[in-house]
């Protein structure tokens, strides 16, 4: 009963889990497709941090663009050299998975029984508009501010 509308939600989000860019396709895309990659990070400059399911040939061309696509590697490759920066929010890539939760959970964005493309469409859209509303937004530290309250940690206890 009804009809199925399999698609995919990519999602830039920046620390501070603010989305910065949505982009929909349909469910048989591959995260690693040369379109969704180059619709997606048009116009932006940067480090993007994602999952195995990122992992392009197209890293040369985005390095032209200042993009810098970076992921965990898989077993059969070799580890590339990252600073202690990339490292950290490389480590911290699960910030997309908890405002992806969010809007799930949340914003109530993940429904099965759509009756029509606009009722979809406008569930959707309605999630995104209520998350950017929300008060608290899953976050990580900025890499400086983790590195200072450390510092300042360790002065704590030298002086204690």
């Amino acid at each position: 009963m009804g009809f199925f509308f399999g698609f995919k939600l990519h999602l830039i989000c920046n620390q501070r889990g603010e989305i910065v860019r949505i982009l929909l396709t349909s469910g048989n895309k591959a995260d690693n497709n040369e379109k969704v990659l180059m619709e997606l990070l048009s116009g932006l400059e940067g480090n993007f941090y994602g999952d195995k399911g990122y992992i392009t040939q197209l890293k040369p061309y985005f390095q032209e663009k200042k993009v810098k696509l970076i992921t965990k590697v898989r077993k059969n490759m070799k580890p590339e050299k990252l600073s202690q920066q990339e490292q950290y929010f490389l480590a911290k890539r699960g910030l997309i998975e908890a405002v992806i939760d969010t809007l799930k959970n949340v914003c109530q964005i993940e429904h099965t029984r759509h009756r029509s493309p606009k009722n979809f469409l406008v569930n959707l859209w309605s999630g995104i508009i209520a998350y950017k509303f929300l008060d608290k937004k899953p976050t990580i530290r900025d890499f400086q501010e983790k590195n200072l309250l450390t510092n300042f940690e360790l002065f704590q206890d030298i002086a204690a």
